[in-house]
C-alpha cells in the first residue's frame, strides 16, 4: 500500500469513527483494529493488488530508510511471513504488550508470543 493509499484508509477510518458517534471503550485499540481491517479490505481488491505488486519493489527501498540498522531490520522483516512480521512490528516498534496485540489481531497472547519469538529467531533480530 502506498503512502497516499494508507492516508486514504486512515481518513476512512476516522470518518467511520466520527459517524459511529460516541467514544469507544479502548480508543487506541479501536483505531488500530479499524485501520488494520480497512487496510486489509482495501488490499483485497484485484486492481489495487495489481498496482501494489508493481509498487512493491519500492516498499523496502533503501531510499526511505535512514540507517544501516534500519535497512538490515527491513531486509530481515521482509523475509518473514506476514503474521510474524506484524507481531514483531507491533511489539518492538510500537511497544504493545502480547495481550494488546492478541486483542488487536484476535489471537491468544501465547500465540502472539510464539510468533514473535519464532520471527525474531528466524530473522536474527534478537
Amino acid at each position: 500500500m502506498s503512502h497516499s493509499e494508507a492516508e486514504d484508509v486512515l481518513q476512512e477510518t476516522f470518518m467511520a469513527a466520527v459517524a459511529a458517534g460516541g467514544t469507544p471503550e479502548k480508543p487506541l485499540h479501536y483505531c488500530l483494529r479499524s485501520f488494520r481491517n480497512r487496510a486489509l479490505n482495501y488490499r483485497r481488491s484485484l486492481w489495487r493488488r495489481l498496482a501494489r505488486e508493481l509498487e512493491s519493489k519500492q516498499w523496502l527501498s533503501a531510499a526511505t530508510v535512514k540507517t544501516a540498522q534500519e535497512r538490515a531490520a527491513m531486509r530481515c522483516l521482509a523475509q518473514l511471513p506476514r503474521d510474524q512480521r506484524e507481531v514483531i512490528v507491533l511489539k518492538l516498534w510500537h511497544g504493545h504488550t502480547f495481550e494488546a496485540i492478541g486483542e488487536l489481531l484476535e489471537l491468544s497472547p501465547n500465540t502472539v508470543a510464539d510468533a514473535t519469538a519464532t520471527g525474531c529467531r528466524n530473522s536474527k533480530l534478537n
